[in-house]
């Protein structure tokens, strides 16, 4: 008896049922087996990372180093984080914008405030350059360790200007952003600090130089006070890689540059056909200030009159103790400096200083790149032999 349209409606569903169901659950399997197959991968790192530092365990202490685990506070679980290249710390606001970020590596022994938060009496702080934020040398790590061992801690700070929001912001915005995590960290119980720029951080430490000495001698009562204190806790300062932006142009900073110069409107953003696909959007006033002479970042340009650079240096000098850490490879350098090699720096590091100040004095990492990625441990003892100088941390 031929089966009923009923019968054969009804049917086929259920086939088509069992096949969907049958090919979820395949599909269900495989992913569950994907994920487990990365969890077992990521385990396998971890315990080749762990097996590694046992290895440095071994090396560096004379014992196995079977001790070694992913917990506690001993030695071998500190090399294990570094291992990782880890870094343990505080992350806060320090302003009320939300770029206001900074993340404290806290050293032991440090004084606790009313929240809890540990920072010890002398803090030094990092400042990037242009496109920089937190973790933004490669060196930082090393030096947080190496400040550790003096009891210091290290800040490291986001400002407005950080990453691609630098073409929107100007150095007296960083300034600003500096002087206030300088005040947030005196909350926290800090009472002394170095300063450590890099790149155009540089030239931010240069500018803070220039507000604080104006305010203590032309702000109100207030701000003298709060000027003069504040030249008072800052030890020192390194500034590392202090070079050229102006001395190191690109066709496309030449071409932006041209147009700021022709607009009307300084706060005006320049079209992403002259500036090129992919760069950070930028206003006319911060192109005129990177690249055009004595534009606000151009504090150490070597074709500068003695003059000139005198006025861009003198803040700081009179502020604080400087260094100018020069990297002897810097392949961001420009003009006579480009290629130039140890020797080229050496003296232009020796003008910058004697153009500052009495206090300032300069060195060279040999071979260094801007960065001192290639130099890290030669770049931080030269910080900490600067810290030295100026008693932020005892001798060895």
């Amino acid at each position: 008896m031929p089966a009923s349209p009923s019968v054969v409606t009804s049917s086929a569903p259920r086939v088509s049922s069992s096949v969907s169901i049958g090919a979820l659950s395949f599909v269900t399997l495989g992913l569950w087996s994907l994920h487990l197959h990365r969890r077992l991968a990521l385990l396998a790192r971890l315990v080749s990372a762990r097996d590694a530092a046992r290895d440095a365990a071994r090396d560096d202490d004379g014992h196995s180093g079977d001790d070694v685990s992913l917990g506690g506070e001993d030695t071998n679980h500190q090399k294990f984080v570094s291992h990782l290249r880890l870094m343990s710390g505080h992350l806060l606001r320090y302003g009320p914008c939300e770029e206001h970020t900074m993340f404290i590596s806290v050293s032991p022994g440090g004084e606790q405030n009313h929240n809890g938060q540990l920072v010890p009496q002398h803090c030094a702080i990092w400042i990037g350059g242009l496109t920089d934020g937190i973790l933004g040398a490669p060196y930082l790590q090393h030096l947080s360790r190496q400040l550790h061992r003096h009891n210091c801690a290290l800040a490291q700070i986001n400002m407005r200007s950080s990453y691609r929001q630098y073409g929107l912001h100007t150095l007296r915005d960083d300034a600003e952003d500096i002087y206030r995590a300088m005040k947030k960290l005196l909350e926290l119980g800090a009472e002394k600090f170095f300063l450590i720029g890099h790149s155009t951080g540089c030239q931010d430490l240069c500018k803070l130089g220039d507000a604080l000495v104006y305010l203590r001698g032309s702000g109100t009562e207030t701000e003298k006070v709060a000027a003069t204190d504040m030249m008072a806790r800052w030890s020192g300062a390194v500034l590392q890689a202090p070079v050229s932006d102006r001395e190191d142009l690109s066709a496309d900073s030449l071409s932006a540059l041209s147009y700021a110069e022709k607009s009307d409107d300084d706060d005006e953003i320049i079209p992403v056909r002259i500036l090129g696909v992919g760069h950070p959007p930028m206003t006319c006033r911060r192109a005129k200030a990177l690249w055009s002479r004595n534009g606000d970042d151009d504090c150490f340009s070597t074709d500068l009159t003695d003059d000139e650079l005198a006025r861009r240096l003198s803040g700081i000098g009179e502020a604080t103790c400087a260094h100018f850490l020069l990297s002897g490879g810097d392949e961001y350098a420009g003009g006579p400096l480009k290629g130039g090699g140890d020797g080229a720096h050496a003296s232009h590091g020796a003008r910058l200083a004697r153009l500052c100040g009495k206090d300032a004095n300069s060195s060279v990492v040999s071979g260094a790149l801007h960065s001192c990625s290639n130099r890290v441990e030669a770049c931080v003892e030269s910080i900490l032999q600067h810290m030295r100088v100026v008693g932020f941390v005892a001798s060895p």
